[in-house]
C-alpha cells in the first residue's frame, strides 16, 4: 500500500449530487462490474450484489475503537467549479400509438386481459409509462482528484477508462455527462493526510454530524449511519 493521488480530466460537465462521491465507492463499483461479468444472470440476486459490493478493496483500512473505513477520500474539483447551470430531460408517452400497438398485438400488456371498462387505461401518471419533465443541476469541472492509501497497480487496473468500468463520473452517464477524457495515478505523500477528506464514522475537527454511508455499498439504505464530514465536502 502506498499514498496515491488520482486525477481525472473530463470532457463534459458533471451532474451535481447531494452526496459526495467517495473513491472507495467508485472502486467498489468497478470491482463489482468486473466480478459480475463472470457471473451468469441467473445467479445474480440482491444478496449476491451486496456480497460483491462489500468485498475487500485494494485500499488501506483505518480502524478506531471497533469502527473502520477505507483510506480513500471523496472526489473533488482540483481547480474549483468553473460554472453551474441546469439541464432537463423529458419522457413522453403517445397514448394513441401505444393503444394501436396493443390492439395489433405488438405489445403484450395487462390491458389485453379481461378488465372492467374503467381499468382499460394507459396510465401516464405512474409506472413505466409515466410522463416526465425533470430538471437537474450540472457543474463545469474540468479536473477532479482524489487521494488514497492503496495498491497502485490494482487501482489503475480498475479505474483506467480502457477497462470500461469507469468511463464517466457522476450521474446521467448515458447522456454523456461526466465523460472521462484522461486518468492518471501517481504516488503523492499528501495522500497520507488528504485521504481523510471523507465521511468518517468518528468525530473529527471541523466536521459536522450527518447521516451518510461511510463505506460501500453507498447506494444501499442500510449502509447509512451517523457520520462526520467536513461541510465543505457537501457543496
Amino acid at each position: 500500500m502506498e499514498p496515491l493521488r488520482l486525477t481525472w480530466t473530463l470532457a463534459a460537465p458533471m451532474v451535481a449530487s447531494p452526496h459526495p462521491l467517495h473513491l472507495d465507492g467508485l472502486l467498489a463499483y468497478a470491482q463489482t462490474e468486473e466480478t459480475l461479468a463472470g457471473i451468469s444472470i441467473a445467479e445474480r440476486d440482491a444478496r449476491t450484489l451486496r456480497e460483491v459490493a462489500t468485498a475487500p478493496l485494494p485500499l488501506g483500512r483505518e480502524e478506531r475503537d471497533g469502527l473502520w473505513c477505507w483510506q480513500a477520500s471523496v472526489l473533488r474539483p482540483r481547480d474549483g467549479v468553473l460554472g453551474q447551470s441546469m439541464r432537463y430531460w423529458t419522457r413522453k408517452t403517445d397514448p394513441e400509438d401505444y393503444a394501436r400497438r396493443i390492439a395489433s398485438g405488438q405489445i403484450e400488456a395487462r390491458i389485453n386481459v379481461p378488465l372492467k371498462p374503467y381499468e382499460r387505461i394507459i396510465d401516464m401518471q405512474r409506472g413505466t409509462l409515466k410522463q416526465l419533465y425533470k430538471f437537474f443541476p450540472i457543474r463545469d469541472v474540468p479536473t477532479v482528484e482524489a487521494w488514497c492509501i492503496g495498491d497502485k497497480d490494482r487501482i489503475e487496473e480498475l479505474l483506467a477508462p480502457d477497462s470500461g468500468y469507469v468511463t464517466h463520473l457522476g450521474g446521467k452517464a448515458r447522456m454523456g455527462f461526466g465523460k472521462v477524457r484522461s486518468f492518471t495515478i501517481e504516488r503523492d505523500q499528501e495522500a497520507l493526510s488528504q485521504w481523510q477528506r471523507r465521511a468518517m464514522p468518528w468525530p473529527q475537527a471541523g466536521a459536522a454530524l450527518t447521516e451518510l454511508a461511510v463505506r460501500p455499498p453507498y447506494w444501499a439504505a442500510e449502509s447509512r449511519q451517523m457520520a462526520w464530514i467536513d461541510p465543505e465536502l457537501l457543496t
